[in-house]
C-alpha cells in the first residue's frame, strides 16, 4: 500500500520521503516484473503444460509467450501508478 504511505507522508509535509517512497515502489514493482517475464519467456516452451495437456493449445500459447511477458511487465508497473 504505497498510496497510504504517499498520502501519510504528504499530509505530514515530507515531500522528499513521499517522492523517495513512490521511486522505491516503482523500482521494486518493476524488478519484479521483469524477473516474472525473464521466467515466462526462459519457460515458455513448458509453462503451458501446467494448464493443458493438449499438444496444439500448448503450441499456441507458447506463440504468445512474448506478449504475455511484455504484458506482465508493464502490468506491474500500472498499479503502483495508479495508486
Amino acid at each position: 500500500m504505497d498510496s497510504v504511505r504517499v498520502s501519510n507522508e504528504l499530509g505530514a509535509g515530507d515531500f522528499k520521503a513521499a517522492r523517495f517512497s513512490v521511486w522505491v515502489v516503482s523500482i521494486t514493482s518493476v524488478a519484479i516484473g521483469v524477473l516474472i517475464m525473464i521466467v515466462v519467456l526462459s519457460t515458455k516452451d513448458y509453462f503451458p503444460y501446467l494448464f493443458t495437456s493438449t499438444t496444439a493449445v500448448a503450441v499456441e500459447t507458447t506463440k504468445l509467450a512474448a506478449l504475455l511477458g511484455v504484458t506482465v511487465l508493464l502490468n506491474s508497473l500500472q498499479p503502483v501508478l495508479s495508486g
